[in-house]
Formats: C-alpha cells, sequence, structure tokens
C-alpha cells in the first residue's frame, strides 16, 4: 500500500510538472532542416505526459520528477542525465523525445546523436524522429546515412500529406569537405530518390549543391535554373544560382540577380547580406553604405547579423561606419575578441596607434589572438615600447598557457629584432625546457645562435629538428647554407642542400642556396642558372647580394651593379649590399656608375672603404 501511495504521488507530481513546467524552459530552436519538426514547450508536456502514464517503475517516475525540477532549477545536467538513462531504460518515443530536445538546447551533441537515434529506433515511422536523426547524423559527418532517414521522412510527408518539408539542400550543402568519392556516392543517393520523387525541390537543389561542390558549374546551373522556372521566387535555388556565377566570375550576372531577389524578398537577411557581398566585389561603396545602413536599421538586436554587418563595412572600407558597428559588439562577450581586433585594425589604419594598441590588448584568445599579438609587437616596436610588449607577453603567457609556444616564439622575435640575441636565445631556451621537441622554438633558437656567433648551437638545434622532421625542407636549406656560407665543409652541406631542394625546388631561399653552393664550389654558369632563377622570382636583398657577387667575380660588372642598384633604390639602408660591395671592392666602381643614375643620391649610403669587413662567401 505505501509503495502504491508513492508510486500515486510521484505520477501526480510529474505530471503536474510536465502540464506547467515543461514549457518554462528547453526552449527548442529548431535546427536547419527540420522542417516543422520543433515543437513547443506545451505539445512536449503534452507528449511527455502521455509517457508519464505508461506503466512506469517507480524509480523511472522518480528520475523523470527529479529531472523536470532540476531543469526548472538550472541543473540541466542532472536534467538530461536522468532523461537519457530513463530513455534508455524504457525506450519509450516520448522520453526519449524529451532526451533530445534537452540536449539540442544545452549544444550536448554527443547526447543528442544518441537521443535521436535511440528516437528513431523507437518509432521508426515518426517523421521528427527521423528528422532528428538526420539532422545529428549529418552534424556527425555521416551523410550517406542521414540521407536513407531523410528519404523514409520523405516518403511518410508524401503518405501522409503532412504540411512538412526535408531538407535535402541542408544535407547536401554539408558535404562541402567531403573527397571526390565520397561526394559521388551522395550524387548517387540523390540520382537514387530523384527515380522515386523526380519533382521533389530541395532534393533537385540538393544534387545541384553537390554538383557546384564539384566544380561542375554547368549542370548546377542548369538545375537551378529549372527550379527557378517551376517558381521564379525559389529563394534556395536563387541562392545557389547566385553564388554559382560568382564562382564564375559573372559578378554582374550575379548583382544584378540578387538585387531583383531582395526587391521581392526585403527580409530575407541571407539574400540581402549576399547582394552586399556582390557589390562589395563590384566597389560600388555608396550603395554598400545604403544597403548596410538598411540593414542595421532592421537587425540592430541581432548580433550575428550585426557582426556581418559590421565586417563587411570594414572590407568595403567605410571605416567610420565598421567603427561605429564594432564597438556596439565590443559590449557583447561573445564578440568583444573579434570586436577589438578589427577595432584595432581600424585605427590602426587611421592612424591612431596607441588607440589601436590599446585595442589589441583586448583582443580574448580565439583564431585571431596570435594575429593581434603579432600587431602589438609591431605597433609598441614602431613607438618605442618594446619593453612594455615584453612585459605584456610574459603576463599573456602566465594567463594563457594554451599559446605559451606562440608567446614565446614573438618574444624571441621581437629580441632578436632588438639585436638582444642573447636574451632572445635565453627566452627560447626557456621555452624549450617546457616544449623540448617544438621545432618551430628550435628552429628560432637557431637563429639566435647564429646571431651570437654559436655555430655549434644552430648546427645542433637544426640537427635536433632534421632528426624529428628529416624532411623539413627549411631546417635542411638552413644547415646547408650555413655550412657553405660559414665553414669548408662542402660536400656535407651539399647533401642537405640538394635534398631541400628535392623536397621543395620551388622556395626561392632553397635555390639561392643551391646558387651558392655552386659558387662555393667555383661553377659560376650553374651558381648563375639558381641565383637568376632565384632572384626572379624572389627579389629580396639577400639574393640580390649573392647574384651581384658571382655576376662581378665572372667579369659582369654591369649587370652586378645594376642588380645591386636596383635592390638598393628599394632598399637604401641595407646592410647585406654594402658589405657585399665593399668586401668585393667594389665601391669606386659602384660609386662612378651611380654618379650618372637617375638615384644618385643612394650613394652615400654605401660603406666607407676603411669600415665593416666580413668573410668571403
Amino acid at each position: 500500500m505505501a509503495s502504491s501511495n508513492r508510486r500515486l504521488l510521484v505520477y501526480v507530481l510529474l505530471s503536474v510538472v510536465l502540464l506547467h513546467g515543461c514549457s518554462t524552459y528547453f526552449t527548442r530552436v529548431g535546427d536547419k532542416g527540420t522542417g516543422d519538426a520543433t515543437v513547443t514547450g506545451q505539445d512536449k508536456a503534452e507528449k511527455t505526459e502521455e509517457s508519464a502514464t505508461t506503466d512506469f517503475a517507480p524509480d523511472t517516475l522518480y528520475d523523470l520528477l527529479v529531472a523536470e525540477l532540476s531543469g526548472q532549477h538550472h541543473q540541466y545536467d542532472v536534467a538530461l542525465g536522468n532523461y537519457l538513462k530513463q530513455s534508455h531504460n524504457t525506450r519509450d518515443a516520448g522520453v526519449a523525445r524529451r532526451a533530445y530536445d534537452i540536449a539540442v538546447y544545452l549544444g550536448a551533441y554527443q547526447a543528442s546523436l544518441d537521443a535521436a537515434l535511440l528516437w528513431v529506433d523507437i518509432v521508426p515511422q515518426d517523421i521528427d524522429a527521423l528528422q532528428a536523426a538526420a539532422n545529428e547524423l549529418i552534424r556527425d559527418g555521416k551523410l550517406e546515412r542521414a540521407a536513407v532517414f531523410m528519404k523514409n521522412a520523405l516518403r511518410l510527408v508524401k503518405k501522409t500529406s503532412r504540411d512538412s518539408s526535408v531538407s535535402f539542400d541542408i544535407l547536401a550543402a554539408n558535404a562541402e569537405g567531403l573527397s571526390s568519392d565520397e561526394r559521388l556516392s551522395l550524387l548517387t543517393t540523390f540520382d537514387d530518390i530523384l527515380k522515386d520523387y523526380p519533382a521533389e525541390p530541395s532534393v533537385i537543389l540538393g544534387k545541384a549543391i553537390l554538383l557546384q561542390q564539384g566544380k561542375n558549374y554547368q549542370k548546377a546551373l542548369q538545375l537551378c535554373d529549372r527550379l527557378i522556372r517551376r517558381d521564379g521566387n525559389y529563394v534556395g535555388a536563387l541562392i545557389v544560382k547566385g553564388r554559382i556565377l560568382i564562382q564564375l566570375e559573372q559578378i554582374s550576372k550575379a548583382e544584378k540577380l540578387f538585387a531583383t531577389a531582395v526587391r521581392k524578398n526585403p527580409g530575407h537577411i541571407q539574400l540581402r547580406l549576399l547582394y552586399v557581398r556582390v557589390l562589395i566585389q563590384q566597389q560600388k561603396s555608396a550603395v554598400v553604405k545604403k544597403q548596410l545602413g538598411q540593414l542595421y536599421r532592421k537587425y540592430s538586436d541581432d548580433e550575428e547579423v550585426l557582426l556581418s554587418i559590421a565586417m563587411m563595412a570594414f572590407d568595403s572600407r567605410l571605416l567610420e561606419e565598421a567603427d561605429r558597428y564594432f564597438l556596439l559588439l565590443l559590449k557583447n562577450k561573445r564578440h568583444r575578441g573579434i570586436s577589438a581586433w578589427y577595432l584595432g585594425q581600424i585605427n590602426e589604419k587611421k592612424g591612431q596607434l596607441q588607440v589601436a594598441i590599446d585595442y589589441y590588448l583586448q583582443v580574448t584568445p580565439g583564431k585571431r589572438f596570435v594575429m593581434a599579438q603579432l600587431a602589438l609587437s609591431r605597433l609598441m616596436a614602431e613607438l618605442g615600447q618594446q619593453e612594455d610588449f615584453i612585459h605584456h607577453v610574459h603576463k599573456a603567457r602566465i594567463r594563457y598557457p594554451v599559446y605559451a609556444v606562440s608567446l614565446y616564439l614573438l618574444e624571441g622575435e621581437v629580441l632578436i629584432e632588438q639585436k638582444s640575441y642573447s636574451e632572445a636565445r635565453k627566452i627560447l631556451s626557456e621555452g624549450l625546457e617546457r616544449y623540448p621537441d617544438n621545432v618551430n622554438l628550435l628552429y628560432s633558437r637557431a637563429i639566435a645562435q647564429e646571431k651570437t656567433g654559436n655555430l655549434s648551437g644552430l648546427e645542433t638545434d637544426l640537427k635536433q629538428i632534421l632528426t624529428i622532421q628529416p624532411d623539413n625542407s627549411a631546417a635542411l636549406n638552413a644547415l646547408g647554407f650555413t655550412l657553405v656560407d660559414k665553414t669548408t665543409r662542402l660536400a656535407e652541406a651539399r647533401q642537405y642542400i640538394e635534398k631541400a631542394y628535392d623536397l621543395n625546388s620551388q622556395d626561392p631561399a632553397i635555390i639561392d642556396s643551391m646558387g651558392w653552393l655552386f659558387y662555393r664550389l667555383g661553377n659560376y654558369d650553374r651558381a648563375l642558372k639558381f641565383l637568376k632563377a632565384a632572384y626572379e622570382q624572389f627579389p629580396d636583398p639577400e639574393i640580390a647580394a649573392h647574384l651581384g657577387e658571382v655576376l662581378w667575380v665572372s667579369g659582369q660588372v654591369n649587370e652586378a651593379l645594376a642588380v645591386w642598384q636596383t635592390v638598393l633604390n628599394a632598399f637604401p639602408d641595407n646592410v647585406m649590399i654594402q658589405e657585399t660591395i665593399h668586401r668585393l671592392g667594389a665601391q669606386t666602381v659602384y660609386r662612378n656608375a651611380s654618379q650618372d643614375s637617375r638615384e644618385s643620391s643612394k650613394v652615400s649610403r654605401t660603406p666607407e672603404e676603411a669600415g665593416h669587413t666580413k668573410n668571403q662567401r
């Protein structure tokens, strides 16, 4: 009798909670492609109340009551845990659905996948369960399996004449990362579905999207046009067609299509955003400004839309508008980091460097955090605030240990630029104590070792990299070049450089090393072949110094002078070229030649004959 009373009490309490409490929390936001699968709180209450009338054991009823009360008290983990447990114990569709709704609300995707698959296993002919399972499988990247559930849902929709849709285009849109073979397999699945439902718009559109992803643009356009002929205002088809036109660089056609679509659908946010992006490509700033203003007035309370508006204003160089929008977003914790980054960019473009620094310092961890630190190192050096930057990096490394390696590298780079080579080596060594096999830290310390004249240390660090990554072409090249430039171990150097060249024959630094190697071996013709190729690809001062030197010693004096002069026009204070000219005793010839050139003012920047010596390379 006591057990029966307890069970009745639990049932009554659960029924009350379900009827009056469910709609107050866990309001589910329907996922893309769910059609009318979105369930209101009251609907869920009624469905779960039906479950409560099932002949549940008292412990089950108790767990469900605890789950509902926990949810009302924001103890969502308890609510989800109890519902998942009891959905498996009871295999009741209503309990499984409730577990799914809670998991979706919480963003607990593994739990939502588990609950959805259980739900559809219990009621395989339920449209909502089929769509929920498909949604979760799409999220999990299981697109072929999702398509099976969606086909079953489509069959039931047609059979029951239910006012619902099955969004195969959403499934296709998630296939972007598939391999060619995987996409071809999915296309075959779509073709099979089209045999049964040849006029189903979302399946046709989904196939068009898959063809677009496979760069089969003409066939994709044909499918879009087929849908648009049937319904001239089919927004999904218009969007896909517009994107294909952009990919085909038919920007004017895309602009015309989106302009017409926006006039017919003024409230469709995705259409208008695409239209603005096309206008940006067309550099129509005045129209962009007008469109962004309209978007802002209508969607200023939507932080995601406001972020898109702000970023498009920035891309259009509408800095005042972008500044205003990002300042509004800066108040939002979720978008504070990205807003601070863009505000730093905006103020840097305005020349307000200290204001830019203040914003970069506010960038929170995320994909722009390291970029913000790089910007800080550059701007703070420009304003003479290097010590402040080093202090900032120290604090950031402690506060954000996940970025420790990047911050060690950045601090080392700043110290090297300051010519504080010993300090750089010290801080990079500290980093390597914590991360002994980090290739980037080893490479940076090797640079610092070379700057301090510690060639054995440089060799040790580079060889450790090659122990970890035997095919690291940058390390192979650096080690080989150093041996060519600083030692007589040319045979050993050749092995490293030629291996680097075999791995990456298009890298101008490696091509330059090949040229320098043959120069030191006395093969000037082969040296010039490589050095000219490197210089043509990347005319930086170091390669110009090497090419000029080999031209000079080969007797091609005028060609050497021309190369040096060209680079010194762009880099008038470059020490390496000046030292090369001095070391070769070419100062007088260079000075006389420069007097006849249009850039004769550069002569004063060559070194005096009494200064600067360097070993013959």
